[in-house]
């Protein structure tokens, strides 16, 4: 498998998260998706367009752990709403 696959894989993973979350909070999800678009723009802009391989390992590396730390982030937070809003039925 590429590198391609897992990046984009990640990057779905990421927005279906903070898709997810959107039906708990509104002003959440839209802050995560300027952020996630902020920082996978650039990302994907220089891993795709960067010549010298370290600066493409970099970008590969960094949008791989931000789209991690986000989804783990974007988790959390509909588990702990999903709970909650159980709880309360």
């Amino acid at each position: 498998m590429g590198d391609n696959p897992i990046l984009v894989m990640s990057s779905i993973v990421c927005l279906l998260s903070i898709l997810a979350n959107y039906r708990y909070s509104k002003r959440f999800s839209i802050i995560n998706l300027i952020i996630f678009a902020g920082y996978s723009i650039w990302l994907y802009y220089g891993f795709f367009a960067w010549t010298v391989w370290g600066d493409k390992l970099g970008s590969f590396i960094f949008l791989l752990l931000l789209s991690s730390i986000q989804f783990i982030i974007n988790a959390g937070y509909f588990l702990y709403r999903f709970v909650v809003s159980k709880r309360n039925q």
